[in-house]
């Protein structure tokens, strides 16, 4: 599976928002379209709450929406996990900080 993370600007002001975005696809040759996943976790590098991804019997969609990544509390969303080959799923969210510091995406799993 290959994964980006896109993060729209480089910089946010205190309690700002910031848009960001990950990509999930496969290769067109891997077939994944017959696995089911339950769950997607997106985990940063500050001390906030991973962000989970539940699956739901939804239709297949190509962008996802996560809502708004706080640093106090539990992130979760639904959304259909399952896609074809050569399809990409895109997750688009939102984050926010009353901290000063930098912040990644550490994993995707």
């Amino acid at each position: 599976m290959n994964t980006t993370t896109t993060f729209w600007t480089s910089e946010a002001e205190l309690g700002g928002q910031i848009p960001f975005q990950v990509t999930l696809g496969c290769h067109e040759n891997v077939y994944i379209s017959e696995l089911d996943f339950s769950s997607i976790q997106i985990t940063f590098s500050d001390d906030r709450p991973s962000c989970t991804l539940h699956s739901n019997d939804g239709q297949v969609e190509s962008i996802i929406d996560l809502g708004l990544i706080h640093e106090e509390e539990v992130s979760t969303a639904t959304g259909p996990l399952k896609w074809s080959p050569g399809q990409r799923i895109v997750l688009n969210g939102m984050m926010q900080s009353d901290l000063e510091g930098d912040v990644k995406v550490c994993s995707i799993g």
